[in-house]
Parts: C-alpha cells; sequence; structure tokens
C-alpha cells in the first residue's frame, strides 16, 4: 500500500488477505516528510519492536509491542517534575519515566489534530468553519492505564468538540505507558 502526496512517500507497507502484514513505515505529513514510525505487523496487529521519531526525525521511543514493553524513551530521566497520587495525596516528583504514550507525547498529539481535523464543525455564515481551541487539557493517567477527571483549562464553546476530544483520549486505553516512580507505576 502507497500513499503519495505531492511525490512524496508518507506510508509504505504491505496487506495479506486484508490485514496489514510485514514491516510498515509511515512519515509526517507536512513536517519535512521525516519519519514518523517504523515497524511490523503480523495479521493486523503491530509485534516486536517500533520505533517512533519527532518531526525533526529523531528517535523518540522504542516500544517492544510482543512484550508490552518501553525499550528507550527520551522522555524518561528527566529532572522534570510531575504531579502524582502517592497514598492518596497529590505531589510533585520526578520519575524514572513520565507517564507517555505509545509513540511519545508528540506522537499523541499529532494524532489527536489529525483526527480533529475530521470533526464535522459548522460552517458559518461566510460558508467557513471557525474553530477556536485555547484550552489545556488534562486528565489522570492512573497506574492499571485508565484516564480519569478530563479537565479543560478554558471552556470549549462546542461541546461536541468537547466530548469528541475526552472520547478521542479515553479510547486510547492500551496505548498509555503509566508513569513509574522508583520501579513502580503510579497514578
Amino acid at each position: 500500500l502507497f500513499f503519495k502526496t505531492f511525490r512524496t512517500l508518507l506510508v509504505e507497507g504491505n496487506y495479506s488477505n486484508g490485514k496489514k502484514d510485514g514491516i510498515w513505515t509511515e512519515r509526517y505529513y507536512r513536517k519535512g516528510y521525516n519519519l514518523k514510525s517504523q515497524g511490523k505487523y503480523k495479521n493486523d496487529i503491530q509485534v516486536g519492536v517500533w520505533t517512533f521519531y519527532d518531526f525533526n526525525g529523531e528517535i523518540v521511543q522504542q516500544y517492544d509491542f510482543t512484550n508490552n514493553n518501553l525499550i528507550t524513551s527520551t522522555e524518561c530521566g528527566t529532572n522534570k517534575e510531575y504531579e502524582v497520587i502517592i497514598d492518596g495525596k497529590l505531589t510533585n516528583s520526578k520519575l524514572d519515566c513520565p507517564p507517555s504514550y505509545i509513540g511519545g507525547n508528540n506522537f499523541l498529539i499529532y494524532e489527536l489534530n489529525q483526527k480533529i481535523m475530521t470533526f464535522d464543525f459548522p460552517i458559518n455564515e461566510k460558508g467557513r468553519t471557525e474553530i477556536k481551541l485555547n484550552s489545556n487539557i488534562s486528565f489522570i493517567l492512573k497506574k492499571d492505564g485508565t484516564i480519569e477527571n478530563i479537565e479543560f483549562s478554558e471552556p470549549l464553546e462546542n461541546k461536541r468538540l468537547k466530548e469528541f476530544i475526552e472520547n478521542q483520549i479515553a479510547e486510547k486505553k492500551g496505548k498509555w505507558l503509566v508513569a513509574e516512580l522508583n520501579g513502580s507505576k503510579v497514578d
């Protein structure tokens, strides 16, 4: 399967009996067409080690889908403090590895932006779509990989868009990497 735009290959992979099979390579659209991800599918399921890249083509993360194991991540081992819940109390702490998304947090943001672009926005009197989204989104990633307390720093005028974003975040179950502190998973 080949998707091309402006003579630039964006996705390359094979299908066998209608299912993804073999090596797959994806590139960012309009981000210099750098690599986005590369790995292998077997019977439509990601297997083995996948490598994920940032917009500049630098490796962000390697994840082993066969063993459900994070191999490397540039998001881990930093001095940044995160809000964590320990013994039911909210505290700030440096983490072994912060909460993330398989592929990295920028990968998540890119995917959400692509999904939002498919949302059916209302058209104004000039025949245009107007989107105003100036809100930070926060939520708790529980140590079991579920999401709680999705909150927006600014209210969204479009309630359907709010529900759409909440559903997109919640539907990513199984793709979240839980925060780790001293070798243990934390909320």
